[in-house]
């Protein structure tokens, strides 16, 4: 997997260690596609590539607390992704479900513009889900996420309290949660941490 550095990547690192969702963003953009590449020339298959994608940077970002003590943030990235991509090779030889999958959807022709597309269309499919969020809740989410106010910036907003707004903000993402297991859709929950910069 050949990788290159994003500029000012350690500062990025060091301020998604401390939760910093834009930085996320930056260095999922950034890498997303050749990681997506390589997974897929193993599975050649769209859906189970992105699943594994998803899944990978999942990792990253529950990791985001060791980030800024690595020396070099694309040989780890390497390595999490081998690993995951071996794993689920042998999960994928065991699971007949998987397999029956795998073996009957057609690979087809994969390039950057095709990934972009398929994005924005699980980003839209997140946007209907949020849209049916209560309103109090789609408020407070989109307020944090679009707006990236604070929760007393929303709370002062709102005119609710702080802990008010923690509240709708959890309930929200536990419904958003909820709505993409429905659909077997979990490998979108990345977009929850992403959004809405993939809208």
């Amino acid at each position: 997997m050949i990788l290159q550095e994003i500029i000012g990547e350690r500062e990025l690192l060091q301020r998604i260690s401390v939760g910093d969702e834009e930085a996320f963003v930056e260095i999922f953009r950034h890498y997303q596609d050749p990681v997506f590449k390589v997974v897929y020339s193993y599975l050649k298959s769209t859906a189970l590539s992105e699943e594994v994608l998803q899944d990978i940077f999942l990792k990253v970002w529950q990791k985001r607390d060791t980030l800024a003590d690595l020396d070099s943030f694309k040989n780890w990235l390497f390595i999490v992704s081998r690993n995951y991509l071996v794993n689920y090779l042998q999960k994928l030889a065991k699971d007949k479900a998987m397999r029956e999958q795998w073996i009957t959807e057609q690979p087809i022709y994969e390039n950057s513009t095709d990934y972009r597309l398929r994005e924005r269309h699980l980003a839209t499919y997140l946007q209907e889900i949020i849209n049916r969020l209560p309103q109090q809740q789609r408020l407070v989410f989109q307020l944090a996420k679009e707006q990236f106010l604070t929760y007393a910036e929303i709370a002062e907003e709102l005119g609710i309290s702080p802990g008010t707004v923690r509240i709708h903000m959890s309930r929200a993402l536990g419904n958003i949660r909820e709505e993409l297991k429905k659909y077997g859709m979990e490998y979108l929950l990345l977009y929850i941490v992403t959004y809405p910069i993939l809208k």
